[in-house]
């Protein structure tokens, strides 16, 4: 299944909003693939992630995001 990303509209962090970072593919027990990107801190992004959803099955950084370029 391929990934989509989120638009800006769902974003929750202001500096998801701002040009420049990662971009972050999460996929669910579900096989659901998203794509978050403008990530700034991939860690600190993940490590969130994993504390409070338990449905996700894996975290990859897949680039530098291309969004707004």
């Amino acid at each position: 299944m391929e990934g989509y990303y989120i638009g800006d509209e769902y974003r929750t962090n202001s500096k998801s909003l701002v040009p420049g970072g990662w971009d972050v593919e999460v996929e669910y027990k579900t096989l659901e693939k998203r794509i978050y990107s403008n990530i700034k801190n991939t860690e600190a992004y993940a490590n969130h992630i994993l504390a409070t959803d338990k449905g996700v099955k894996s975290i990859t950084v897949i680039g530098e995001s291309k969004k707004d370029e």
